[in-house]
């Protein structure tokens, strides 16, 4: 699996949409993930199509969203994130997250959050459901490197919720 998880997130990288038009035949998120030791804190850094992510967060609002480059979107953004997006403590907590900032490339567009984690990830969860609300065939990927390891998840919408065994 976590071979299949690689050579998938290598693809998206290697071969990333070229055209203007933002048209795709696949519906995926890829989140890296790196676990900042000095901070205590998750750096992440979340890949989303903009058409996809616009449709969901008009959802959200009830109108039609066009992300820029402006601040419009950051509490909206944050929103939608905080309820498909999270990782939840041993205790059941949603731990908190704060937006860095958001990137345009082509079609696609990089988020950036920190998520402050103080404490053992020993029976911590994600839960990434992002879009699959709207995308039967939706698959997020997730690549967490913590204290010298690394991880990958991959979420499918009969599955959008994975525990952390890195750290254990």
């Amino acid at each position: 699996m976590n071979l299949f998880i690689t050579l998938l997130s290598g693809l998206l990288y290697v071969f990333p949409p070229t055209t203007s038009n933002p048209v795709h035949d696949f519906h995926t998120s890829i989140a890296e993930i790196e676990y900042n030791s000095k901070s205590r804190a998750f750096e992440v850094s979340l890949r989303v199509f903009i058409d996809d992510f616009e449709k969901a967060l008009g959802t959200l609002s009830g109108q039609k969203e066009v992300l820029d480059e402006t601040d419009d979107h950051h509490d909206l953004i944050m929103k939608y994130l905080q309820q498909k997006f999270y990782i939840v403590n041993r205790r059941g907590k949603k731990k908190a997250m704060n937006f860095v900032g958001k990137e345009f490339k082509v079609d696609a567009m990089w988020l950036y959050i920190e998520i402050p984690y103080r404490e053992s990830l020993r029976k911590a969860k994600f839960n990434n459901s992002i879009l699959m609300e709207h995308f039967d065939d939706q698959v997020n990927i997730v690549n967490l490197k913590y204290k010298g390891k690394k991880e990958s998840f991959l979420f499918r919408r009969n599955n959008p919720v994975e525990s952390i065994t890195i750290g254990q």
